[in-house]
């Protein structure tokens, strides 16, 4: 190959994203915390293109939104419950990144993080929907112990721990917002119910929601 000099120019472009988390917190009679997260954004538009995100991830939305009425029905709750609707995560998880880096973050307050992330869909590797991935188990002993305990104590929907794993330096646990959390020594748990065709594309309506195995999962 003939040697050549080449001349390289480089360029940073700063680009200022304007986002919200959205929080609400329901006090217990601790201030250890269990928080259940979901991210709201998504693709958007491009050009004349529509992404609805029904999938990704409105369903986790609603599950966290349907999650925050039922236990704000209760007043004697042992721990704090917050509930965080993040933004920017398609953009690089900005918005889990932000709020776990803001001075009044206190990492040794929460007991676990979990992330609702596409939860109503049924991928080609099972036959019907009455499983939910759930990954991110092996961050705590005690924590895959109370998980396994009540997987055995519901019946409509069983937990599978195929894509868990105790290491996640590469993987689909490191795409969305549980990672950020995972980073801070926090147990985060990543529920999600497989990839489809319609990952990121035009055609993730509503209309492919399985409504009742979504009702089930939650």
């Amino acid at each position: 190959v003939p040697v050549h000099k080449v001349n390289v120019k480089f360029e940073r472009v700063h680009e200022t994203v304007e986002a919200q988390n959205v929080i609400g917190v329901i006090p217990g009679k601790s201030n250890e915390t269990i928080i259940v997260l979901a991210h709201y954004d998504h693709l958007g538009k491009n050009g004349d293109i529509f992404y609805p995100g029904a999938d990704d991830n409105a369903s986790g939305v609603a599950a966290l939104l349907e999650l925050a009425e039922h236990f704000s029905a209760f007043d004697d709750l042992r721990y704090t419950m917050m509930f965080i609707a993040t933004d920017a995560e398609e953009s690089g998880l900005l918005g889990s990144t932000f709020h776990v880096n803001q001075p009044g973050f206190e990492a040794g307050n929460i007991l676990v993080n979990f992330n609702l992330d596409m939860i109503s869909r049924v991928d080609d590797r099972h036959r019907n929907g009455k499983y939910i991935y759930c990954i991110g188990t092996g961050q705590s002993k005690e924590l895959d112990l109370i998980i396994h305990k009540a997987d055995s104590l519901y019946d409509k929907c069983y937990f599978d721990y195929s894509l868990n794993s105790t290491e996640y330096p590469t993987g689909i646990f490191r795409i969305t917002d549980s990672y950020t959390f995972h980073q801070k020594g926090i147990p985060s748990i990543f529920f999600f119910s497989g990839m489809h065709p319609d990952y990121h594309k035009q055609t993730d309506t509503y209309r492919k929601i399985n409504f009742r195995v979504l009702r089930n999962r939650v």
